[in-house]
């Protein structure tokens, strides 16, 4: 049986408060799609730290200290699974290239 093709997309305000709600969002996803409970926390916990520092980024109260005008702008959250891998990418809004935040090798289907 090949597992279908599933998007989840997820967007957060650039506050690094918010990396724990994509961490929770991560482990569900691999729980969901077949990755043990250990290598889900372990591989949440991943995109919840590198969600964080993108977050840092672009945070209003940094943008403020720095002089810059307005809130900074959202970073769309995308989750993939195909039939070999799972796939995260992190993208600003109005960004056009994603950067990969995660890669995991799909187990075999038995």
């Amino acid at each position: 049986m090949i597992p279908r093709r599933e998007t989840l997309v997820l967007t957060l305000t650039s506050d690094p408060a918010l990396a724990r709600l994509a961490r929770r969002v991560a482990l569900h996803f691999f729980l969901q799609n077949g990755i043990n409970q250990a290598d889900s926390r372990i591989k949440a916990r991943i995109v919840e730290r590198r969600c964080k520092a993108l977050l840092q980024f672009r945070s209003p109260a940094r943008r403020k200290a720095h002089g810059a005008p307005g809130p900074g702008s959202p970073l769309i959250l995308t989750l993939v699974s195909g039939s070999r891998r799972l796939e995260v990418f992190g993208r600003r809004q109005g960004g056009t290239a994603g950067r990969r935040v995660l890669t995991i090798a799909r187990p075999a289907v038995r």
